[in-house]
């Protein structure tokens, strides 16, 4: 290679050295922050006072049901119609008992000739006995057909009455004023004697239904003053006493309790949603209310009970990440939770979409757009 060559090579290494000493360093990526949907949690239990959502029903339930068995032909009302004392609520088929009504009847009007038959007979053989004509026995054996033809008419018109009073069973009739609260029973359906068609409440006193954790249950005692809010009709409070509470936990750790309104507004149906404020004390213990929504759980639970454990994210703002912070359930109540342990007040739970976050992942809170 010539001297020349040599030359122009070198003169090219160093081009391209100084090149690659202008370039910028690498930049390295920067993840994006994640929005999180935070609720700042506040302790529930440090003044006593705990509220429960629920609904409103009847305070007063029953069923409605045939006493005989049949085909339902006719079911009227629906779920939350009103229905006044003596209205035909439902109606079997009828088809059967009245042939069989018919068949009756005939047999008494057949009963009722023979009947009249063995009476004349016994007045001419009677007479004809007096005169000494025929024999005693004779006439023993027609009393015997007498005697016999009236209890054939007896019978009869049992049967009749029976088949009469059946046929009145088919239909059933409110024995007084109610609203349905269930609709048991469908159209054509056979229905054996005694099986609900509705369930009914009956009155027009309400009362208020909540679950109840586990540990605020047993500091609660039957006739207890309350108070209810039902959010449909306002803010205005209404005053109800404790008319019963779960002996048998309904779901998960808690227990069902009923407070019964002292007065039942116009406006009030069965179904809408009511609020039950229950103080319990300086007993009650401190622990914050989170949606169920904000649990993470490392296994399938199908749900969660009192005292087992979950994990929930915690947004640091500062740091601009989520950590994961394992807590200590108290009980639930509908599809809110009471955590025990592992919050305190301020802490920013993450309550969406946590099954997509990881701990130490960068995040920020999440704000409605303007």
């Amino acid at each position: 290679m010539s001297k020349q060559s040599r030359r122009g090579i070198a003169i090219s290494l160093v081009v391209v050295l100084l090149s690659a000493c202008d370039r910028p360093p690498p930049t390295t990526a920067v993840p994006p922050l994640k929005s999180v949907k935070v609720l700042a949690v506040a302790p529930t239990g440090e003044t006593g006072a705990r509220s429960f959502s629920g609904v409103l029903a009847p305070a007063e339930t029953t069923r409605l049901a045939f006493s005989i068995s049949g085909r339902l032909v006719d079911v009227p009302l629906r779920e939350g119609e009103r229905f006044s004392a003596g209205t035909v609520v439902a109606r079997l088929d009828d088809l059967d008992i009245s042939r069989e009504i018919t068949s009756a009847r005939a047999r008494l009007s057949a009963a009722r000739s023979r009947l009249a038959e063995a009476e004349n007979n016994y007045s001419r053989q009677k007479t004809l006995a007096d005169r000494g004509l025929v024999a005693r026995a004779t006439l023993d054996q027609i009393v015997r057909e007498r005697d016999t033809a009236g209890a054939d008419l007896k019978v009869a018109q049992t049967d009749l009455q029976i088949a009469q009073d059946r046929l009145t069973k088919t239909r059933l009739v409110a024995a007084r004023a109610g609203v349905v609260t269930r609709l048991v029973a469908k159209q054509y359906e056979e229905v054996a004697a005694g099986a609900a068609v509705y369930e009914v409440g009956s009155g027009e006193s309400l009362e208020a239904e909540v679950l109840v954790p586990e540990q605020i249950v047993t500091l609660l005692k039957l006739g207890a003053p309350v108070d209810v809010r039902v959010p449909g009709l306002g803010d205005e409070t209404i005053a109800a006493t404790i008319a019963e509470i779960g002996a048998v936990a309904d779901s998960g750790n808690a227990f069902r309790v009923k407070a019964r309104l002292a007065a039942t507004p116009p406006a009030a149906r069965s179904g809408m949603t009511a609020v039950l404020a229950l103080d319990v004390g300086a007993e009650a213990q401190t622990s914050f209310d989170i949606p169920t929504s904000a649990l993470a759980f490392e296994k399938i639970v199908t749900r969660p009970g009192a005292g087992s454990e979950a994990r929930v994210y915690v947004l640091d703002e500062q740091a601009q990440r989520v950590g994961k912070r394992t807590v200590r359930i108290a009980g639930l109540y509908g599809n809110r939770v009471l955590v025990a342990d592992g919050l305190e007040s301020g802490d920013l739970v993450v309550i969406a979409g946590v099954a997509f976050l990881d701990d130490g992942m960068p995040a920020r809170r999440w704000s409605p757009p303007e």
